[in-house]
């Protein structure tokens, strides 16, 4: 049950992080003001006062992200890798 909770607060965290990744403006968006496209913002304007609370929401899920990455790994760190049994004695040649 606590697994079931941990993943579904894992794909909640990632689909919350995706979405307020690609809300976000880039860095590099105002660089078309340089070349003459763009508003009427200046080059130094700052202009990202209004998404600081969107900067904090996000590396708040990205942390929470690696948490829980960290805490499933953990969790399945035991359960095999191979889907076969490994087990020499029961290996049939099958003609």
């Amino acid at each position: 049950m606590r697994t079931a909770i941990l993943y579904i607060t894992h794909v909640t965290v990632c689909v919350s992080l995706m979405i307020l990744v690609l809300l976000q403006k880039g860095k590099g968006a105002n660089l078309g003001i340089a070349f003459g496209s763009g508003s009427s913002q200046g080059l130094l304007s700052k202009g990202q006062t209004s998404g600081n609370g969107l900067v904090k929401l996000t590396t708040f899920l990205a942390a929470m992200f690696f948490m829980t990455s960290l805490l499933i790994g953990y969790i399945n760190k035991d359960i095999s890798t191979s889907s076969l049994p490994i087990d020499s004695g029961s290996q049939h040649v099958i003609e």
